[in-house]
């Protein structure tokens, strides 16, 4: 069943501000995006609102965020998340999959990817031989070059770092950053 939610202005106007899609938490959740995170709480979930669903509260503070698996299932059941984490890796993931909408819109991140000059720096120097070829530890370089050189506002920022750490996830087997096998 799906259900919509309509949002008026005010308590007098019944003329709808918008339409919004109510879906059960348990879909929600079994699509939420994979992890591939090591400690995540992602697998855990169905488990957790389980246990949860019948308590009565509007806010909840995910204090260790980690990938922000269960900030997405309290957002899907309508609560009011502060997400924290120390670390910017999560931060990113965070600002990203938890916006209501798109920092860019995908024509302009393929604008931005596209203009990415690859180059020597920090990865290609130290990294090399490792994770990944040397042309693509150039590339990275290169992207995070053109990210400090661009003038972008703090979403912006943390959906082109977001996508970077995606694509550097999907591109190392099993996601085994603990050894080096490059080849």
């Amino acid at each position: 069943l799906e259900f919509r939610r309509v949002l008026f202005r005010s308590t007098k106007s019944q003329t709808p501000l918008s339409l919004e899609l109510i879906r059960p938490v348990r879909e929600t959740v079994a699509n939420l995006p994979s992890t591939r995170y090591y400690g995540s709480k992602r697998k855990l979930l169905l488990w957790i609102y389980d246990n949860i669903r019948t308590l009565e509260f509007d806010t909840v503070l995910d204090a260790l965020g980690g990938t922000a698996s269960v900030s997405l299932m309290f957002k899907a059941m309508r609560k009011t998340v502060t997400y924290h984490d120390g670390f910017r890796f999560n931060i990113d993931v965070a600002n990203t999959v938890l916006s209501n909408k798109p920092a860019m819109d995908r024509d302009t991140v393929l604008q931005f990817i596209s203009r990415v000059t690859p180059q020597s720096g920090v990865v290609s120097n130290v990294f090399q031989g490792i994770y990944y070829t040397d042309k693509e530890n150039a590339w990275i370089d290169g992207f995070i070059s053109s990210l400090q050189q661009t003038e972008l506002d703090r979403p912006q920022r943390s959906l082109l770092r977001y996508l970077l750490y995606q694509a550097c996830l999907k591109k190392r087997p099993f996601n085994l950053f603990h050894r080096s096998n490059l080849h």
